[in-house]
């Protein structure tokens, strides 16, 4: 297992966006988790996982400490899209590469599981509008078989099932104990407190816990993308992430609730069909 590396100065943060692989190749490179006190547009942001997946790397982007500064720096070399081969941006290739211009770019893929507090988030404390989003919770939901797609699932729930075969039981039971370990210190029905998230340095568990939320998505993605071969349901999944992020972003987004955890009627993918047929 890696070992997160907490990025707190804009110095180190200029050196990171300097290595990342910004590359738009199959499969994403990037991989993003995000903790918070009641993260939403209600709370706030604590700590932005980044795992590049291609280099290996856990970075815990200490949001709280740098504030704006975590979004607004620039790379240490000061490169800009154009720089890194991505023409097809056209007047955007002139940006320097901040951790802004790759969440709001449309060419770079960027995987997150369930997106919506996340975007809520950092729309409404830095301005950011995601995309070039690939939600691994819309991924999941299409891969099941016939009608059983009412609810979502959450990531335990994922890992516990998409990581067999992969981790041993030993590993597996590992993974599970981080988990429980890291949610007895935040959640606040165990006892814990969202504050912890805010504390520096940052408690190891937490540390473990943060890069555990990413290290395992891009193989949940590959063991999605494989069952994703029907056409109609990668349009599906586009549609809904695409959804999520206009929903977030809307003045009447609501970050909690049971309306949260529905997913899809055999109604409303029947009213999907026709949409692709339209499509």
């Amino acid at each position: 297992m890696t070992t997160p590396k907490l990025v707190s100065t804009v110095t180190e943060l200029a050196q990171v966006l300097d290595r990342l692989n910004l590359s738009t190749t199959v499969p994403p490179h990037l991989y993003i988790d995000i903790e918070g006190v009641n993260l939403s547009r209600n709370g706030s942001i604590s700590v932005f996982t980044l795992f590049d997946r291609t280099q290996k790397y856990v970075y815990l982007i200490d949001v709280h400490s740098l504030g704006f500064a975590a979004f607004t720096t620039h790379s240490a070399t000061c490169a800009t899209f154009k720089d890194s081969g991505f023409e097809a941006i056209g007047a955007d290739a002139a940006r320097y590469i901040t951790l802004k211009t790759i969440l709001e770019s449309p060419e770079i893929p960027k995987v997150f599981f369930d997106v919506r507090n996340d975007s809520d988030a950092l729309f409404a404390h830095f301005g950011i509008r995601l995309q070039g989003v690939q939600d691994l919770q819309m991924m999941e939901l299409a891969t099941r078989c016939r009608r059983n797609r009412e609810r979502v699932n959450g990531l335990s729930r994922c890992l516990e099932f998409g990581l067999v075969g992969i981790l041993s039981p030993f590993q597996r039971s590992q993974v599970q104990s981080i988990k429980a370990r890291g949610s007895a210190l935040f959640a606040p029905e165990k006892g814990g407190s969202f504050e912890v998230f805010n504390q520096r340095p940052l408690d190891v568990t937490i540390e473990n816990y943060c890069m555990q939320d990413v290290i395992f998505l891009p193989a949940l993605w590959s063991l999605y993308n494989q069952k994703l071969w029907v056409p109609f349901w990668k349009f599906v999944v586009q549609h809904e992430t695409k959804k999520r992020l206009e929903e977030s972003q809307a003045p009447d987004y609501v970050p909690q609730g049971k309306h949260k955890t529905l997913g899809w009627t055999w109604g409303y993918l029947r009213q999907m069909e026709m949409k692709w047929n339209e499509y």
